[in-house]
């Protein structure tokens, strides 16, 4: 099944700056332009000059390629001598609940196998922009310089032992705390034994993408390009061959999927009275004090539930027993999709009772996210927004069970939270 392999990343040099925290930043696609100023703005060194780099048309990714070949020449980023898995940790506050949790994973290579093979599963749906604007980094830079997030099952839990029974013995050689709080810790481990003994766990099972759909799939193409370029190179284990990973195991329950919850806004005839005796027919209402208690019972919910609130109502509604997701969105979408509460919401709330057509709920032209309950509130007291709905986050086996049948969820259907930290290992391609 999946490949895993230890590798010689760079890493910026010690002490290059003053603090860690001014030379790493979020995974590209989440940094919003007046985040990465910021971020910019930190350290000339920052690792968004090359994940989001300066200029325009092509020039900047000739300008990524250019900075990375000098910073590696100045001495800013040093290779590792010794070829080795990096575990990695994170330590955080949840958004909702308060309560400080760690998960942990691991940073490798993992070897580029086409989805079809059902070795690596995507759960997501790659748009062109992004894939070509990757795929264009990665042509200039020869390299990776984000990990993509990637889990593995662990039934046993044997894989999440290993790493904990491993970090608990051994000082971290990076630790680094990010301007949300979370707390980035990364080992290195150079041990034969140990790299041998995870690697065999992985080997055995397949991996689900997390985040980053659109880098495996560039990734995917560069190798396929770079080969097709160089037809005399038989080696069958290139760097090309290969894409920087961090794997969690999903045994770790600190591995933390939120939903996102959504809000409508501008539709103009708007009448919650009405949508609420539409509801009524496949699902069982019950009116909540306020919209922050309707969390609370939307937690404790084991059905597809689904919390509605106005400036002045707040409902929460549970699916009928004996209601099929098929009776509400019918038969054309895969069991697998249509049983997810984004499915339910989008295909028969949104579309069919509400209005809001597929191609609206793309432009996003009614619909607005909220990705913690605290944005939701927000959402609610703005004088434009007519309704929000709160909803419980994807489950695990959902995830695998849309993968599994090679299918893909609707936009928005996870957030693995937190993300991953850019900077902390980088990997040449050439």
């Amino acid at each position: 099944m999946a490949r895993i392999k230890a590798f010689n990343p760079f890493i910026y040099r010690q002490h290059h700056a003053s603090d860690l925290s001014e030379l790493i930043a979020p995974p590209y696609d989440v940094i919003k332009p007046e985040a990465l100023q910021d971020l910019r703005n930190t350290h000339p060194h920052n690792i968004t000059y090359l994940t989001l780099p300066e200029g325009d048309g092509d020039e900047r990714y000739q300008t990524a390629g250019t900075l990375l070949r000098q910073w590696i020449e100045e001495g800013v980023l040093i290779q590792r001598e010794a070829p080795a898995l990096y575990p990695y940790s994170q330590t955080f506050i949840h958004p909702d609940t308060g309560d400080e949790i760690t998960r942990i994973g691991i940073i490798s290579l993992l070897q580029l196998e086409p989805f079809d093979k059902g070795i690596v599963l995507p759960h997501e749906r790659t748009l062109k922009g992004p894939r070509e604007d990757r795929l264009r980094l990665m042509e200039e830079t020869e390299a990776n310089l984000e990990s993509i997030f990637g889990m593995f099952p662990d039934p046993e839990q044997t894989g999440l032992e290993t790493l904990r029974s491993f970090v608990s013995q051994v000082e971290p050689m990076m630790e680094v705390a990010d301007e949300s709080g979370t707390v980035h810790r990364v080992w290195e481990v150079t041990d034969i034994d140990f790299i041998g003994r995870l690697s065999e766990q992985i080997d055995q099972v397949p991996v689900y993408i997390v985040d980053g759909h659109h880098r495996y799939v560039t990734a995917l193409n560069y190798r396929d390009q770079w080969r097709a370029a160089n037809p005399d190179v038989a080696e069958a284990d290139l760097p090309v061959d290969h894409i920087m990973i961090y794997l969690t195991p999903m045994s770790d329950p600190g591995l933390v999927i939120l939903p996102t919850h959504r809000y409508v806004h501008s539709l103009g005839n708007f009448n919650v009275q009405h949508l609420f005796e539409k509801l009524s027919t496949h699902f069982d209402l019950a009116s909540v004090e306020s919209f922050e208690e309707g969390f609370t019972l939307l937690a404790k919910s084991d059905k597809t539930a689904f919390l509605f609130g106005t400036t002045d109502r707040s409902m929460l509604a549970e699916l009928k027993p004996g209601v099929s997701p098929a009776d509400l969105v019918g038969n054309n979408i895969p069991p697998a999709v249509a049983e997810l509460d984004v499915t339910i919401l989008h295909s028969y709330i949104f579309d069919q009772l509400l209005g809001i057509t597929v191609e609206a709920q793309e432009l996003q032209k009614n619909l607005g996210y909220a990705k913690s309950q605290i944005d939701a509130l927000k959402a609610l007291e703005d004088e434009k927004t007519e309704l929000v709905v709160g909803l419980n986050p994807t489950r695990f086996s959902q995830v695998e069970r849309v993968a599994n049948s090679s299918d893909v969820m609707p936009q928005k259907s996870t957030y693995f939270y937190p993300k991953l930290a850019s900077g902390l290992t980088l990997n040449l391609l050439r």
